[in-house]
């Protein structure tokens, strides 16, 4: 099971690898590389899965998951980085800053470079073990490893968990910082067992430390979830996932954990997690939320892959009509909502309902196809 880490608090335009299930790729030779590449970075026979991920990632590309609202403070970070002197702690801070929203919106090349270029110069102004040298170090290997590359990852992350808890202690932010990065690297190579004993201590470090009722106690709760469920121990995970949407939600609600607890339920279980969730999010953030929409679209989503068409319609009529409202007709998550509900009308037998005429057309194609066994 892919789970959701962090807090996934707001929509973001293409929440889509995890929530739907599609993944587009233009070109069809790197379609195939990332499949091949997840099927080799999952055996061990494979002797250089790594290495292969990493040059599907870096030729994907793309900040697949900025939110349009967010590209404002991005840019003036970039301002402020180009008016200072590098040599600074402030210019080290505001690259600290920029990587880590670009990382977390998909952006990893620029990410990447960022940490190249502003980890040595923190090195050799603050020292090693300054803790925006140790965050930069967590940031790069959080990068290296999204692209694959665990090797560099792990290393990394080590040096920076040592430092941090010879410079802070064992429970120090920075180390748990660490820690966690690190956990992340042994999940995403299948060491289950490894991260789970990490997971653990990070989630008692922080019940120790900031108390049981607080938002970081719920992230390692939901981190630790899912490796339980990667492990088999599913009544395990489902506890601990649950408790950490309870707890999120005396702060902001996590869409993140709502959709792990989804991903654990049989049959209709999962849709009703997905209904209070968003019954929870209208009443405590308005039904047009970005939480709201996001809620929306997850649920929409599962209903269009169980082929329950009808279901799905009304929600992406909704999800459509938010992000219209929010970032216009041009943008990728509108488009992506407005395709979702042209399949939804055109699986009814309905193609009519489709207002462009260009998408009326691939449909009415696409029948035709289907009807004389593809033939044409």
């Amino acid at each position: 099971m892919l789970g959701w880490k962090g807090n996934v608090q707001v929509e973001h335009p293409n929440m889509t690898l995890r929530d739907s299930g599609f993944v587009g790729v233009t070109l069809i030779g790197i379609t195939f590389l990332v499949l091949h590449a997840e099927q080799l970075q999952r055996s061990k026979a494979c002797e250089f899965p790594n290495q292969l991920a990493a040059f599907v990632a870096r030729q994907q590309g793309g900040c697949a998951n900025i939110l349009p609202d967010d590209h404002a403070q991005l840019n003036r970070w970039r301002a402020e980085l180009r008016t200072q002197k590098p040599e600074q702690e402030s210019s080290v801070n505001i690259a600290l800053l920029l990587a880590r929203e670009l990382t977390r919106g998909g952006c990893l090349g620029e990410a990447e470079r960022l940490y190249q270029t502003y980890l040595p110069i923190a090195r050799k102004l603050l020292g090693d073990s300054h803790p925006l040298t140790i965050k930069l170090m967590v940031g790069y290997a959080d990068v290296e490893r999204r692209y694959g590359v665990f090797d560099l990852s792990e290393r990394v992350d080590m040096e920076a968990l040592t430092l941090s808890r010879k410079s802070f202690g064992d429970a120090s932010p920075e180390a748990v910082l660490a820690m966690n990065e690190l956990a992340s690297v042994y999940e995403d190579e299948r060491r289950t067992d490894w991260a789970a004993d990490i997971y653990q201590q990070t989630l008692t470090i922080n019940q120790r430390t900031l108390g049981k009722e607080n938002p970081q106690t719920a992230a390692a709760m939901n981190n630790l979830a899912i490796v339980r469920e990667e492990q088999g121990r599913t009544k395990e995970a489902e506890q601990l996932v649950s408790e950490a949407l309870r707890i999120s939600r005396r702060f902001r609600q996590s869409n993140a954990y709502v959709a792990n607890l989804a991903s654990m339920q049989k049959g209709d279980t999962a849709i009703e997690v997905y209904r209070d969730a968003i019954s929870f999010s209208d009443k405590r953030y308005g039904c047009g939320s970005a939480e709201s929409l996001a809620l929306r679209n997850m649920l929409a989503n599962l209903y269009l892959r169980r082929s329950l068409y009808a279901d799905a319609e009304p929600l992406f009529e909704q999800v459509y009509t938010g992000r219209l409202q929010r970032w216009g007709s041009l943008n990728d998550a509108t488009k992506e909502a407005y395709d979702a509900l042209n399949t939804c009308y055109a699986m009814q037998g309905r193609i009519d309902k489709i207002s462009d005429p260009i998408a009326r057309r691939k449909w009415l194609g696409m029948r035709v196809t289907l009807r004389d066994g593809g033939d044409h």
